[in-house]
Parts: structure tokens; C-alpha cells; sequence
């Protein structure tokens, strides 16, 4: 009768244990994929605002390994793409895929805008506005 302790020790904990642990390494795979975004983004805009910057700046990501990062700026837009792997833990688990590796991409686009010009046309916007304001305040 005190024996199934021993019998859910040795079935149900080495689970369990697993199962946290793939969670811990599928929250370190969110973090790197969401500081991915990010810092395609971030190449983007600092290109079309023209704030030197490397190709290869990216933050330490906790998991990944980047592979494949791409900058192109013509055609009036500026585009970033980067790419690369999560090495999976555990492999001889995996009995479902032949492949040791998550794959992660980031993609992000911007409109090359002139900023001077962006300037110009926010205070003729907010000039409208005041005069726009200015006439309804005014009118009985």
C-alpha cells in the first residue's frame, strides 16, 4: 500500500520536471524571437532616419544564433529581414521531427521618409488645426 509514493516518484515527477523545463526553454525561445522583432525594427528606423548604426548590432539573445541578417534600402522603403536557429534541448526526445532546430525570422518595412519634410507638413497640419479651432471658438 506505501509503495505507490515510490511508483508516482518514479513516473509522474520525471514528467513533470520535463514539462518545466521545456516551458523555461520555450519562454527563452518568446524572449529571443520578440528581441528579434525589435531589432529588425530597429535597423530599419535608424537607416531611414540616418543614425549610424552596424549591420550586425543586434542584442544578446539568450538561445539564438543569427544566421542571416539583411538590410536594403531603395524603391523609396527601407527593408530588414533577419533569420536564424534555437538549438532544441533534449534532441533524442524529439522522435516526431529529423530536425534539431526551431527556426525563427523577423521581417520589417518602412516608407523612406524625407524628415524635413515630414516636419513641414506636421506644423501645416497643426496650423489647420489651430485655425480650424480657432474659427469654431470664434462663431456664436
Amino acid at each position: 500500500m506505501k509503495a505507490y509514493f515510490t511508483v508516482e516518484a518514479a513516473c509522474v515527477l520525471p514528467i513533470v520536471f520535463g514539462v518545466y523545463i521545456f516551458l523555461i526553454y520555450e519562454m527563452f525561445y518568446q524572449y529571443d524571437r520578440c528581441l528579434l522583432e525589435q531589432d529588425v525594427a530597429l535597423q530599419v528606423l535608424k537607416e531611414q532616419w540616418g543614425v549610424e548604426h552596424k549591420t550586425g548590432e543586434l542584442e544578446q539573445y539568450l538561445a539564438f544564433r543569427l544566421e542571416d541578417n539583411v538590410l536594403k534600402k531603395g524603391n523609396g522603403k527601407v527593408q530588414a529581414y533577419a533569420s536564424g536557429t534555437v538549438a532544441v534541448p533534449f534532441k533524442d526526445l524529439m522522435v516526431w521531427t529529423d530536425n534539431d532546430n526551431w527556426r525563427m525570422e523577423a521581417a520589417f518595412s518602412s516608407v523612406d521618409v524625407d524628415l524635413a519634410k515630414w516636419i513641414r507638413l506636421s506644423r501645416k497640419i497643426m496650423e489647420g488645426i489651430e485655425n480650424v479651432t480657432h474659427r469654431i471658438c470664434e462663431e456664436p
